[in-house]
């Protein structure tokens, strides 16, 4: 340097001339003085003098070592911003490692990110408010100018001078963000992800409480970080998919076979009696679901029967019951109907033998009749639809309530797509 009062080791206060330590060497351009908390520069030419009497103290101590993607790297600087435009503040932490390279931590409600400069790609120069990099969409999440109303460290620049005038924009697309600072006609690019508080407990070897608390969901934090939505949005189709496969090969290799059809009448009922016995019918071939068809001539009426399928061999029984109802009439000018002449009761794996039904009916006061016929070895859809139901419940609970979160991510931002 060219001032006596400034070496590459050393830094003294202008004001209570407190000799400080550059641990940047050559490469502090301004800092904070460790004693009185004045910012000033190493630069004899800038003239730069800042009282900082905010009380702050950084959840990163400065000369504070951590590794990250196995490299170590050392805090140099911590600031304090203010929005200029919302007034909310937050803190910004940069660090450097023994091969210069340079990380930015930024910190809000107990939020973090962290993210380095990159390249500014011919395709970046064109960006507006939405864009792809990568494979990633992003979007204008804010644009901002900032004061910096504290300090502490080393910095390669003047932020206190320049943060007012460089204009900022943020693009995310959780849990990524991308950042571009413009300053005098220059033009900065920074890629960085979400960054968990447990990783940096990790990395710095801290307890949770030397951090900020958390508080809310952070405007980059993903919702499930342990699939993308197009890897859910393809395992179920593919399921799905499946799914119709196995009910179009099932349904078109059931037999369908008629084992027993009859038609009753309740007055065919001896006096006192209140049930009905079918005549013997076999099931052959296996285990096999059976349906039961029950068809009455119903007109706003209804008709109800218990049945009990008796296995004549073991006498196992099975109980299950079925109504069919049918109503219909005229009201205000239009025509009605609800309910229908004729339903069906599905049975699963029904072992072969020789079975028998006891009918126990219910009639109306208008209808005595009825007919069931018995199918065995048919395809019945409710396992199709209750199948389809359980491959859904988890992506449509997904899909909610990523909606519902990205609302929420995008509440205070003034260009939210929702």
């Amino acid at each position: 340097m060219v001032s006596n009062s400034f070496t590459d080791d050393v830094a003294v206060c202008p004001e209570c001339k407190h000799v400080n330590a550059l641990h940047l060497k050559s490469l502090s351009y301004t800092l904070t003085c460790t004693k009185c908390s004045t910012y000033f520069s190493t630069d004899p030419d800038n003239e730069i003098n800042v009282k900082f009497n905010l009380p702050f103290a950084p959840a990163l101590p400065i000369g504070k070592s951590g590794t990250f993607k196995g490299e170590t790297f050392t805090v140099i600087n911590c600031s304090v911003k203010r929005h200029k435009k919302y007034y909310f503040d937050w803190h910004e932490y940069q660090l450097i490692s023994p091969s210069k390279r340079v990380l930015y931590l930024s910190e809000y409600s107990g939020n973090w990110n962290c993210f380095e400069r990159i390249q500014e790609e011919e395709a970046l120069k064109k960006v507006k408010l939405n864009f792809e990099y990568k494979g990633n969409k992003y979007h204008l999440y804010q644009r901002y100018s900032a004061n910096m109303l504290y300090g502490r460290g080393e910095y390669f620049t003047d932020m206190f001078t320049e943060s007012p005038d460089t204009q900022v924009e943020e693009f995310i697309s959780p849990p990524y963000i991308m950042i571009r600072e413009e300053y005098r006609k220059n033009t900065y690019w920074y890629f960085g992800a979400y960054l968990d508080r447990n990783e940096l407990i990790t990395a710095f070897n801290l307890t949770p409480n030397q951090l900020p608390k958390k508080e809310g969901r952070g405007y980059t934090q993903p919702f499930i970080s342990s699939f993308k939505k197009d890897t859910l949005i393809g395992v179920t189709l593919t399921l799905v998919a499946l799914l119709i496969t196995f009910q179009i090969f099932f349904a078109s290799t059931a037999k369908k076979e008629i084992v027993f059809t009859k038609r009753f009448n309740g007055n065919e009922l001896a006096n006192g009696q209140s049930y009905f016995i079918t005549e013997p019918f076999d099931l052959k071939n296996g285990t096999k679901s059976l349906v039961l068809e029950v068809n009455a001539p119903v007109a706003n009426n209804w008709f109800f029967g218990d049945f009990v399928l008796v296995n004549e061999q073991t006498r196992a029984e099975m109980e299950f019951s079925k109504e069919v109802s049918y109503y219909y009439g005229v009201d205000g000018g239009e025509s009605w109907s609800e309910g229908s002449t004729s339903g069906k009761a599905f049975l699963s794996k029904i072992p072969e033998g020789k079975y028998h039904l006891v009918i126990y009916p219910e009639f109306s006061f208008s209808n005595k009749e009825f007919t069931i016929r018995v199918i065995r070895d048919d395809w019945n859809m409710s396992n199709f639809w209750s199948a389809l139901i359980l491959i859904l419940i988890f992506p449509t609970y997904y899909f909610i309530r990523s909606h519902y979160i990205e609302e929420q991510r995008w509440a205070d931002s003034d260009y939210s797509p929702y």
